[in-house]
């Protein structure tokens, strides 16, 4: 299919899309693993944009989706912070197996899916304590996540081969095969992309708190 580029990822594009959400950080085997399979993704299209280290993340729920007018005030992210803490102290830290990458029109991502009911029952439990305190604001609007996916590689530009980037991902796949641990969670204000550099935390967490 068709490759979509995206324009903010271009150097110099403003971008002022901001949102809060709550994800989990991978352990340092899980990020040494994506950083091999992310570095060997730019040496065949080192045009891209392949996440840094820092930014490597699995997205639990995205609460207030990131956009241009979206109320990230300090009340709001004190609220959603008293939810999550609520929450986070009776969840399990989050397992995912992974099995291999996604070639996405606009995006490479790696297949993640949890290894037992801990992630669901998480993101179940803090839809459940946002609708019921009434903020409800933008829960689940960009997609209502299900998955342990994770984005790792996005287009920017015209692509140098399509087909030996699917090669590329192909031979990757398995290198990315196993288990992964996620036992350290973060509430943030971000930018779109989740980059590090954007990155405000709010509260900090272990996901058995």
């Amino acid at each position: 299919g068709r490759m979509v580029e995206d324009p903010y990822l271009l150097e110099g594009a403003g971008d002022n899309r901001v949102g809060i959400t709550l994800y989990a950080l991978p352990d340092d085997e899980t990020k040494r693993r994506i950083m091999n399979v992310i570095g060997e993704l730019l040496e065949a299209e080192p045009d891209q944009y392949g996440y840094g280290e820092g930014d490597l993340h699995l997205t639990i729920l995205s609460l207030v989706v990131a956009s241009e007018d979206a109320d990230v005030s300090p009340e709001v992210g004190k609220r959603y912070a008293l939810i999550c803490s609520k929450v986070l102290q009776n969840s399990r830290p989050i397992k995912v197996f992974f099995d291999g990458l996604a070639l996405a029109p606009d995006s490479i991502l790696i297949k993640g899916y949890p290894c037992d009911e801990a992630l669901t029952s998480l993101r179940e439990n803090i839809r459940e304590e946002i609708f019921g305190s009434g903020m409800g604001g933008s829960v689940d609007e960009r997609y209502k996540i299900q998955t342990a996916h994770n984005t790792i590689f996005r287009f920017r530009h015209p692509l140098r081969s399509a087909k030996a980037l699917d090669k590329k991902v192909d031979s990757l796949s398995r290198a990315l095969n196993g288990y992964a641990d996620y036992s350290k969670v973060r509430l943030s204000i971000h930018d779109w992309y989740m980059r590090e550099k954007s990155v405000s935390v709010l509260r900090e967490f272990s996901s058995a708190e």
